[in-house]
């Protein structure tokens, strides 16, 4: 992913929830269900926490869960 999309998806909150929601809408339709999109939800939370610095303060919430 370029620099500039991953920008304009970490931009805000919102944008970020955006972008997770299609994500996840485009998993299910994958149909690896509800644990294979857990495990999925949980690699890129842990990837977020080591490589990204929070943008905004929801992130910064969310960082220290």
């Amino acid at each position: 992913m370029s620099e500039d999309k991953k920008d304009d998806i970490m931009k805000s909150f919102e944008s970020f929830k955006d972008y997770l929601g299609d994500q996840v809408n485009k998993g299910e339709k994958l149909g690896p269900g509800s644990e294979g999109l857990s495990k999925g939800a949980k690699r890129v939370a842990d990837y977020l926490a080591k490589h990204e610095e929070p943008r905004n303060r929801e992130d910064k919430v969310l960082n220290e869960l």
